[in-house]
């Protein structure tokens, strides 16, 4: 695998977002296998966990690493030392880049000192940035937010994080008291690009190529967190967009499509964690899968106590059934029918 480099990747970057329960290894290997460019993120790991139970938290890390990557391992804490210990398991055992989250607005994420409560201790973010570069080669990135409840602070605390070493910043653009309510303002990120050197990416609110254009602006990137959910094909929309100048045809994902997706998705989170495991988690995915879909509320109540793949199956093929009607199932767009 070659070396990877923030600077060196097509522009603008698209990424998929760490987020907590759903961004793991059969996630971020089926947004690969739709869409090989995106960049992905671990979910945000435990750097205590990394310290203090180092054979245990390396399983934490890939199940395919060649089909993963270029892989950027988040991690959160309070602890230099620890953050120090984690960053460079991560990199022996082949992360593409350390990413340290300062921007979990979680309260329990919070109140242990983690997460975007180091948007309030500049000087402990900093210290932490210094004990990973001096462990690591690969590069080291921050994930925050544009703000505590406003944004007046976001260039001088982002040019401290810089002077500390890192090599680029994602911003999502919710203050820490908004959470995940409300709009995503992106201006305070784009007045950000104009004052500093690193690459710049913006989170927020991306669900397809058209909320992209709108925001991207002079960014390096885009994120997409909760507009992936359902849709690991909105990857493929924007490369198709920005990277190979073409029209998105919503009639691309059939139905068909859907459902073969929503089985890999399932076998995937069964092959990386277990019968047990990969069925519970598979549940929140497949309910989120069909909207839209005609029968979709009675098939979601059904889906979310599936207990294993037949069962699944069993599922889909009613859904499909229910479809037959269609002329040909394969121009059957999921899109459509939920307009």
């Amino acid at each position: 695998m070659s070396s990877f480099s923030w600077q060196n990747q097509p522009r603008p970057m698209i990424v998929m977002a760490p987020m907590d329960g759903y961004t793991d290894s059969a996630m971020r290997q089926l947004v690969k296998t739709i869409e090989p460019r995106t960049i992905c993120f671990t979910e945000f790991l435990s750097s205590d966990y990394f310290f203090h139970k180092p054979k245990e938290a390396k399983g934490l890390l890939f199940a395919d690493k060649e089909k993963e990557y270029p892989l950027i391992v988040q991690l959160f804490g309070k602890e230099p030392e620890h953050f120090a210990v984690a960053a460079r398991i991560a990199q022996e055992e082949g992360a593409a880049g350390i990413d340290i989250n300062m921007g979990c607005p979680a309260k329990k994420v919070v109140n242990s000192m983690h997460g975007a409560y180091l948007m309030t201790n500049v000087e402990l973010g900093c210290r932490i940035i210094e004990a990973v570069k001096k462990v690591v080669t690969i590069p080291v990135s921050v994930k925050t937010r544009r703000g505590w409840s406003d944004d007046k602070n976001l260039i001088p605390f982002v040019t401290q994080l810089i002077e500390a070493g890192i090599d680029l910043i994602t911003i999502h653009g919710r203050t820490y008291n908004q959470a995940f309510s409300g709009e995503a303002d992106w201006s305070a990120i784009h007045r950000l690009k104009a004052a500093v050197s690193i690459p710049v990416i913006g989170n927020g609110d991306i669900k397809d190529a058209a909320s992209a254009k709108a925001r991207l602006g002079p960014l390096d990137g885009m994120m997409v967190g909760r507009g992936c959910m359902g849709n690991p094909w909105v990857f493929k929309e924007l490369a198709s967009c920005f990277y190979d100048q073409a029209e998105w045809n919503p009639q691309s994902i059939t139905l068909l499509e859907r459902l073969d997706t929503m089985l890999l998705h399932a076998s995937l989170l069964v092959q990386t964690k277990g019968l047990e495991r990969g069925i519970m988690e598979s549940r929140k995915h497949m309910a989120s899968y069909i909207r839209g879909i005609p029968g979709a509320a009675e098939f979601r109540n059904r889906l979310v106590r599936i207990q294993g793949l037949p069962e699944l199956e069993q599922i889909l093929s009613e859904i499909r059934s229910l479809n037959s009607s269609a002329p040909d199932i394969q121009e059957l767009s999921v899109l459509t029918v939920s307009a």
